[in-house]
């Protein structure tokens, strides 16, 4: 155990006899060993003039190792009253010389006296009070062409020559696998050097309560982040501290929308729980940006396992999150927060908002809502009831939008999968196919918008009775949208007078409008006769502002800037009505209406190509 470690190096530190060899510390990486020696020279209360504290993480030679023990006691022996080269510091040692650090009132930069430490010698000062200890880091994270043995060869000069301690702290795991092809030799310079070596054992629960202290992690949340980090490490199996830290570093940067905006407890936890989860997944290559993060969650959610492990294991065991349901803040914007690093205090805060708002609109005016967020609350009697009454106002179509729809199938099929109803999946599709037959369903242009979620729940995508549901609603979504967006067409055409001419171009209009038709290709739905004859009664005043409301639709009117995509699908219709408005004027001579028609046309064309080059239309 860590806690026999500590006792062994605390003795060993402190012992007034030189020991004349090395302690190593190893372990894999991220399984706390550097925080163990950090723990360590706390609780031996040392300050920076009882030890030298150096990483070779990327140092290439020796000469190196030399700058780095001369950096970290720097500033002292960069001070005016001491210039030491690291040769000089390293010939000090091996003669065994000790150092007295001085850092009295009014002196900057500290001073530093060397003795051989033999009392006898006149005008030396004996400076055996305090002993000289050396962590050494990394051991294995040096580049190639400084070896271990090299680095075990250096310190081996000071560990015998000198009072000296050294302790070595590294993944010998790694250095045994780089150094292959001469292990009889690393072996052999390392009987030499160490003395005693030990296994340090990943400690989380300590390393946690330190990390909170270390990262001021704020009280308001300091118990919800401690328990929900450690039962993640207990599922999950983390042993990686340094994942941990990470997590806890970054979770610190949402302090502020955990503690002032996000106001519902249970979201508060469920944030901090999510969070830590996926960025720990994350820092340990468990999931990445391609990875579905619903399903990511679904998994913790169900099998309290890491992703990789679902993936290797899903086939041979039939792990299925497909019907699992997800309830948790940011539903549709954790790959953001994770994976693009969106922490906008502001734009967090508006998404949090907005699902709160659905969420309450849905509660307040649905049972196909209470039953989502608490079914597992009712007794037998009041499931039956309610579930009963759900299945009647669904049939008498009281849920018409598509996010509606799909709750009701998904919750639906959840009960009969779970044998908790008696509806199979072939009568639960039944009741969906007859709801779009009987009624007029509010039809949604974004339907993809679906995938992620509705009201501030996911649907069980990975269940193939609802994946079947699903593609069958959004066919028939985009079916009704069409025949509804035709039907407001047509209606809005056929309004279209000298009278109204100012609501009619305010539809159309992309800036400043009344946004009815925004990035909706409305020329695709109109009937073309009936627009002709329409345009025909205007006169020139209403003619005018129609033809400066599609310039401004289409980016003439500003700069000639792009047309939306959607526009393409206007242009047949465009030149349909520009062919159909010239018919019978051929010529101008004596005839002041076909000139403007001539105009008109001119206009039209000029919009056309607009949208043909702006739009790539072939």
């Amino acid at each position: 155990m860590n806690e026999n470690v500590f006792e062994y190096c605390k003795k060993f530190i402190q012992s007034k006899n030189s020991p004349h060899f090395a302690v190593l510390i190893k372990g894999e990486w991220g399984v706390g060993k550097t925080f163990f020696i950090k723990n360590m020279v706390t609780e031996l209360r040392l300050d920076k003039s009882d030890y030298v504290y150096l990483s070779l993480f990327g140092l290439k030679s020796i000469d190196d190792i030399n700058v780095k023990i001369f950096e970290a006691m720097h500033p002292i022996l960069s001070s005016p009253q001491m210039k030491l080269a690291g040769s000089i510091l390293k010939s000090a040692l091996k003669l065994g010389a000790d150092f007295k650090f001085d850092f009295s009132k009014g002196t900057k930069d500290g001073s530093v006296k060397i003795g051989l430490g033999d009392p006898s010698l006149k005008g030396i000062e004996t400076l055996r009070t305090k002993r000289n200890l050396i962590i050494v880091d990394d051991i294995e994270r040096t580049e190639k062409n400084l070896s271990i043995e090299e680095v075990f060869g250096f310190f081996q000069d000071i560990i015998v020559d000198s009072d000296t301690k050294v302790i070595f702290v590294g993944n010998e795991d790694k250095i045994e696998s780089e150094i292959s092809s001469s292990k009889h030799s690393y072996a052999s310079i390392k009987e030499k050097t160490i003395g005693q070596e030990f296994l340090i054992q990943s400690n989380p629960n300590d390393a946690i309560e330190v990390f909170i202290k270390e990262l001021s992690i704020h009280k308001k949340i300091e118990e919800l982040v401690k328990k929900s980090l450690e039962d993640i490490v207990v599922a999950i199996g983390c042993k990686n501290l340094r994942c941990l830290r990470n997590a806890l570093w970054g979770l610190n940067e949402y302090s502020e929308l955990i503690i002032k905006d996000i106001y519902d407890d249970v979201d508060k936890k469920s944030f901090i729980s999510t969070y830590l989860l996926l960025s720990i997944q994350k820092s340990l290559n468990c999931i990445n940006q391609n990875d579905d993060i619903h399903e990511v969650l679904k998994v913790y959610q169900s099998y309290h396992i890491r992703y990789d492990c679902y993936n290797e294991r899903k086939e041979s065991e039939k792990l299925d999150v497909g019907f699992v349901v997800l309830n948790l803040p940011f539903l549709n914007h954790w790959n953001e927060i994770i994976f693009e690093g969106e922490n906008s205090r502001d734009v967090l805060n508006s998404f949090y908002l907005k699902e709160k708002e659905a969420q309450k609109k849905n509660k307040k005016q649905s049972l196909l809502f209470k039953i989502i967020n608490s079914w597992r609350e009712f007794d037998d009697n009041e499931f039956r009831k309610n579930v009963d009454e759900l299945k009647k106002e669904f049939n008498q179509g009281k849920y018409l939008h598509p996010g509606e729809i799909l709750h009701y199938a998904n919750i639906m099929l959840l009960f009969s999968y779970w044998k908790i109803r008696p509806e199979t999946y072939q009568g639960i599709e039944k009741q969906i196919k007859d709801v779009f037959s009987k009624y007029s369903v509010k039809a949604i242009k974004n339907f993809d918008m679906l995938k992620m979620g509705f009201g501030g729940w996911s649907f069980s995508m990975d269940f193939e009775p609802m994946k079947t549901i699903f593609d069958y609603v959004e066919i028939e979504n985009d079916k009704h949208f069409e025949t509804n967006l035709s039907q407001s067409v047509s209606q809005d055409v056929d309004k279209m007078s000298n009278d109204n001419i100012n609501d009619f171009c305010c539809n159309l209009w992309q800036c400043n409008g009344s946004n009815k038709y925004m990035r909706f290709p409305f020329f695709k739905y109109v009937d073309v006769d009936e627009f002709c004859l329409k345009l025909k009664e205007l006169d020139s005043h209403s003619i005018e502002l129609l033809l400066q409301s599609l310039e401004e639709r289409y980016g003439i009117y500003y700069s000639n800037s792009p047309a939306w995509s959607e526009s393409k699908d206007d242009v047949p219709n465009l030149k349909k009505i520009k062919s159909g408005y010239m018919k019978g004027r051929r010529t101008v001579m004596n005839s002041p209406k076909n000139l403007q028609a001539k105009n008109i046309a001119e206009r039209l064309q000029k919009i056309i190509n607009h949208i043909e080059r702006t739009t790539k239309v072939k």
